[in-house]
């Protein structure tokens, strides 16, 4: 069997699974997925959390976590090729409290390192 880390794996919910190539799609879940098992699933998540470190923790689906914008903005500021200009900070507030709607485990083709790309709703406070 082989697994590559070269494809996204969304949380949809505690046991349905859902892995999607970058180029063309593909839905895996334990009830309608007759190519793939759930085995293939479950090796793929042993294997980017093996990738990603012991330390590594991540929210769920539906969670409230805070989000700093100010991160964001001095990392697009680090690689900005105008480091010397001023980067707006709209009028943001410091934390934002959000809503964990999607996870998506991914792999950078070039290099493998895994990263994590986690989609947020923000919340009334």
């Amino acid at each position: 069997m082989e697994i590559d880390l070269n494809h996204e794996v969304t949380e949809i919910d505690k046991n349905v699974l859902c892995i999607k190539e970058c180029e063309k799609g593909c839905c895996l879940s334990p009830s309608n997925c007759s190519s793939t098992s759930p085995l293939v699933c479950s090796s793929y998540l042993e294997l980017w959390h093996a990738c990603a470190g012991p330390l590594i923790s991540l929210p769920k689906k539906g969670n409230v976590v805070v989000y700093f914008p100010q991160g964001h903005l001095e990392q697009f500021a680090s690689f900005s090729p105008f480091k010397q200009l001023e980067i707006p900070t709209y009028d943001l507030q410091p934390q934002i409290f959000c809503r964990v709607v999607n996870i998506q485990l991914l792999a950078n083709k070039e290099n493998d390192e895994v990263y994590t790309q986690v989609t947020l709703l923000p919340q009334a406070e």
